[in-house]
């Protein structure tokens, strides 16, 4: 996991593994959409931690930080997706 101003971004392809979200396309859209949609596909998850600035000046300047630096160290030839994960926990 990388932190990359208020965020915290990991890299996952879609539908493998347990920090992946299942994809949430039928095969037959996720074929339809092409590239970056298909179960196995690179991905971006992003982790909100407790206290993040979300104001959007600072999402802002955290997303256009990131699209440089993950760019950098995860190098693709295609578009990835992205999803967001709340930092609230429901261990005691």
């Amino acid at each position: 996991m990388v932190q990359v101003g208020s965020l915290q971004f990991h890299r996952v392809n879609l539908g493998v593994g347990n920090l992946s979200p299942e994809p949430w396309y039928s095969i037959e859209e996720s074929l339809e959409r092409g590239v970056g949609f298909r179960r196995g596909d690179p991905s971006v998850g992003i982790h909100i931690p407790y206290g993040a600035a979300l104001a959007p000046h600072d999402l802002d300047a955290t997303f256009a930080r990131a699209r440089e630096v993950l760019s950098a160290m995860w190098r693709v030839n295609q578009r990835r997706l992205a999803r967001a994960s709340h930092g609230y926990s429901t261990r005691n």
